[in-house]
């Protein structure tokens, strides 16, 4: 079992790093059945190994000699390879286990770095937005008021506009009515004088 780690988190942009998460999940779970599988043959191993065991007890007692049991060279050449064979798989397996849990957890760190990164930033963000909502919000408003002010004295100019073209009307017909009479205008004149 080979795990090639050269690539995970070369470019770790925050979208590569989302996307690495389910394999990272896959290697989780391939580590694990592996180590599961490890267990398995150990105490399958360690079962034969006591059955082995029980045998030679059972053959020693049949032998008549308690310490000693007659063993073929072969047999004796063939197991003694099994077992250091058992012994180099069991440590190699073990080595490659750890490198592969050792890797997860530098990947698992620093996936839980750059999320914590990119939680930061997002709070930021979703301050700057409410921040400008807010903003927005209250030109809005002061636009609402401006606008609600503007027709009021559009109102107020059109309601003067008539007060003084109606008031230029009964002033030009009283000036026409006073012109009429020779004697009003001299005495308006001499009234004018007089005010001086």
């Amino acid at each position: 079992m080979e795990i090639s780690t050269n690539n995970v988190l070369t470019d770790a942009n925050t979208d590569d790093v989302f996307l690495q998460l389910p394999k990272l999940d896959a290697l989780m779970e391939n580590t694990k059945k592996n180590v599961q599988q490890l267990k398995a043959e150990w105490q399958q191993i360690m079962l034969s190994e006591q059955e082995k065991n029980s045998v030679i007890r059972q053959q020693t007692l049949h032998a008549g000699d308690g310490n000693k049991i007659i063993v073929s060279q072969l047999d004796f050449q063939t197991f003694h390879e099994e077992v250091l064979l058992m012994k180099q798989c069991v440590q190699q397996n073990s080595k490659e286990v750890n490198e592969a849990m050792h890797t997860a957890r530098s990947v698992s760190e620093s996936l839980q770095l750059a999320l914590t990164a990119a939680m930061s930033e997002c709070e930021h963000w979703r301050s700057r937005f409410d921040t400008m909502k807010e903003q927005y919000e209250q030109e809005k408003e002061e636009k609402y008021q401006l606008k609600c002010e503007v027709q009021k004295l559009n109102v107020q100019l059109a309601d003067q506009s008539e007060y003084s073209i109606n008031m230029g009307t009964a002033i030009g017909t009283l000036l026409w009515r006073v012109s009429q009479s020779e004697q009003t205008i001299h005495s308006v004149l001499q009234g004018s004088k007089v005010n001086r």
